[in-house]
């Protein structure tokens, strides 16, 4: 899966510092900050229409609270397995 520079630059100006990884060749993941949430369908509209973006609870303790990541298929990819 490809994400173009413009994209990462115009995420980073909506939404902050944030990193960049791959859960497998179909998906990737992106995570703000320390774990932190953000605003879903701001992510969505920066995004091509074609990916799609789910949020996805990592994990949750007394010391750090909830730590999320985002990650992104391909919208058509995912239609055609099913």
């Amino acid at each position: 899966m490809k994400i173009s520079i413009d994209d990462l630059i115009k995420i980073k100006k909506e939404l902050g510092e944030f990193e960049v990884g791959s859960n497998s060749r179909d998906s990737l993941y992106i995570k703000f900050g320390y774990w932190k949430e953000i605003d879903l369908s701001k992510l969505n509209t920066i995004l091509p229409e074609w990916m799609v973006v789910e949020k996805n609870l990592v994990d949750e303790n007394e010391d750090c609270g909830e730590l999320y990541n985002y990650n992104i298929t391909n919208k058509y990819k995912r239609l055609a397995k099913k």
